[in-house]
């Protein structure tokens, strides 16, 4: 029998928008982490789709206080903010790698991405699984982003199939 993969999961959480992010209203000058979707903070919601994933057996998250006061439905280790999105994508990195020597893999999240669900979870890792690479970073087609997420303002890269902006899920 197969050995199912020890994978953690980081969720950064340190940034606030800036005054021209359409959810600048929303933070009350807290982080956007903590906006309120369908009755609990953003960062619940990704919290969870990565508990319920067949593969994340561990969360971590960066760069939010252990006393902001959020309920997650699955017990998380909070990591210091390292002061830039870099930094606290290291510090999860660096965290994983010293308190889980065995894992085979982590997966990084931003924050804010309600919507995502266990099955995007899984079905990311399970592409990721097949191969054997050093990184994995999810990228969605301008079009899909944008039927589904129409002000949503976000960037794209021009590949050779068409423009993508990133998926918000990396796998190391």
């Amino acid at each position: 029998m197969k050995k199912q993969p020890s994978i953690v999961g980081i969720v950064t959480a340190g940034w606030s928008p800036t005054e021209d992010d359409p959810l600048a209203e929303y933070t009350r000058n807290r982080p956007k982490a903590l906006i309120p979707i369908a009755g609990k903070p953003m960062i619940a919601h990704v919290v969870d789709a990565l508990a319920r994933s067949r593969y994340v057996e561990h969360i971590a998250i960066v760069a939010l206080s252990p006393t902001a006061e959020v309920q997650f439905s699955v017990p998380v280790a909070h990591v210091p903010d390292a002061g830039s999105l870099l930094g606290n994508v290291e510090a999860g990195i660096e965290y994983a790698m010293k308190n889980y020597p065995n894992l085979d893999g982590i997966l990084l999240s931003t924050s804010d991405v309600p919507t995502i669900t266990p099955p995007i979870v899984d079905a990311f890792i399970a592409e990721c699984l097949r191969t054997d690479h050093d990184l994995y970073y999810s990228i969605v087609e301008r079009s899909v982003m944008e039927t589904r997420f129409p002000r949503s303002r976000r960037s794209y890269v021009h590949l050779r199939d068409g423009d993508f902006a990133g998926g918000d899920l990396i796998f190391v």
